[in-house]
């Protein structure tokens, strides 16, 4: 579960079955924004525990369907609304020299939309077994990450649910709220991941919470990645690497250890600290 805490922008009017302009901006810059959404996480209560509605997206395939489910368990669990995100192709054209033919592709997407929808529907309702007026589904229309974004500024979730893939890596470092990429596993304890910076701390805050939930361990790990520089010389063959004494790895443990829990006080939480190396 990925935590971050700016808040979503107001959603921007969309044409039926195109993408606007600031959608257009946002794609165009994803590719060069290198996570800086991600270092925008205010320094705020990092509070803890998801919150609904569950926006789930999916594309009618076999890693979707997981999600769907894992939506939908997780919905349930936290009596939140379930909405059912799928993304169409972008169909329409811009015709300059045949504006005749804009109704006709209208027409024709919006038969692509009603065949789209029951598609889904139909998907849901075989997955988790849901009523249709126990669900909203949510069509959008474009590149699939740049879809799934705009539909979680318009639905404002506590988290977004999708299975893996290049998609999941996109909305994971634009979206403006949790984000689970969900996977068939065992159940087990809630592991969380800290480098001890305060955009870490919702991320520690949320795992303690769903622990708490679920009624299972919570661990909480940071590793320290000492890598020595090369100490080429000229009369050596190979670069000689420097490494950390007993008592210097033993150290650089207990410090780890000691911040670990530092940080569970802070959050006021109870937990199994780990500190790894690598």
């Amino acid at each position: 579960v990925v935590i971050k805490g700016h808040a979503p922008s107001p959603r921007p009017p969309r044409p039926v079955g195109g993408l606007t302009p600031q959608d257009r901006e946002r794609e165009a810059s994803m590719a060069d924004e290198g996570g800086a959404s991600a270092a925008k996480a205010e320094r705020q209560d990092p509070g803890g525990g998801l919150t609904g509605p569950v926006l789930v997206a999916t594309d009618l395939g076999a890693a979707a369907d997981e999600a769907v489910r894992q939506a939908d368990a997780l919905a349930r669990a936290l009596d939140a609304p379930l909405v059912v995100c799928h993304v169409l192709p972008e169909l329409l054209q811009v015709r300059m020299l045949f504006p005749q033919l804009l109704q006709r592709d209208a027409d024709t997407f919006r038969q692509l939309e009603i065949s789209a929808a029951g598609l889904v529907n139909r998907r849901v309702r075989e997955v988790t077994g849901r009523a249709p007026d126990e669900y909203r589904v949510a069509l959008e229309s474009g590149s699939p990450h740049a879809g799934i974004l705009r539909q979680a500024e318009a639905t404002r979730p506590g988290v977004v649910v999708l299975g893996p893939g290049r998609v999941a890596e996109r909305v994971v470092r634009h979206a403006s709220c949790a984000v689970l990429i969900a996977r068939p596993s065992a159940p087990g304890s809630v592991l969380a991941a800290t480098d001890f910076s305060d955009p870490a701390l919702p991320a520690v805050a949320t795992g303690a919470a769903e622990a708490a939930r679920r009624g299972v361990d919570f661990v909480v790990i940071h590793s320290v990645d000492i890598t020595p520089a090369a100490a080429a010389t000229s009369l050596a063959a190979y670069p000689v690497l420097p490494t950390l004494t007993a008592e210097e790895s033993a150290a650089v443990r207990a410090a780890t250890l000691a911040s670990l829990r530092e940080c569970l006080d802070r959050l006021k939480v109870s937990g199994t600290p780990i500190a790894a190396e690598g």
